[in-house]
């Protein structure tokens, strides 16, 4: 065989490599993008945790006169700082999809969080309220589930911004510090 029949075969080989290597960064740049638009629903949804969580401290460190008070201040911040909209409720079940496409344990771990999440914002504590001890208990497990939560939402963030873009890792890290720093200047 001389070099002149090879060249075809090594054009045509030479053309499906770089078809092949053209579709594989194609892939990997519609499941980049698309974990992206998880990250995106998730941060909001962080941000909001930590605006509730900041309103709770804010509402707790008011010195309010009795429990019952104490209750209302809770609620009113679950009520005035989270979005229960169709649309939000829609965008964070589509990021899980998203996210379980690529990371299923990751994806199944994070539903379980937002549901227990939803579950906590969702009970109100009004029945407790005549019992000092029980309602104290009570809040202590909410609020430990509450920040749980935001914790296991928040590093889910920061591990797949790390997988699918570093630079976005580190502007994500630098506005959550800045945020978490001027949330404890205020409380």
């Amino acid at each position: 065989m001389e070099f002149k029949e090879i060249l075809p075969i090594l054009g045509v080989v030479l053309g499906w490599g770089l078809s092949e290597l053209g579709g594989a960064i194609k892939a990997r740049a519609a499941r980049a993008r698309a974990i992206k638009k998880s990250i995106t629903a998730l941060y909001k949804l962080n941000f909001e945790m930590l605006q509730i969580k900041m309103a709770q401290e804010f509402y707790k460190n008011n010195n309010p006169s009795s429990l019952a008070e104490w209750e209302r201040g809770r609620q009113r911040s679950f009520e005035q700082y989270s979005d229960v909209t169709d649309e939000t409720n829609k965008n964070i079940d589509e990021a899980i999809s998203l996210i379980s496409q690529e990371y299923p344990l990751i994806a199944f771990r994070l539903g379980e969080a937002i549901s227990k999440y939803n579950f906590l914002k969702n009970r109100k504590l009004d029945s407790f309220v005549e019992k000092q001890e029980v309602y104290m208990k009570m809040l202590s497990g909410f609020e430990l589930g509450q920040i749980a939560t935001q914790h296991i939402v928040e590093k889910t963030i920061f591990k797949l911004a790390y997988k699918v873009d570093i630079v976005l890792w580190a502007q994500l890290k630098l506005d959550t510090k800045k945020f978490k720093k001027n949330v404890k200047m205020v409380i």
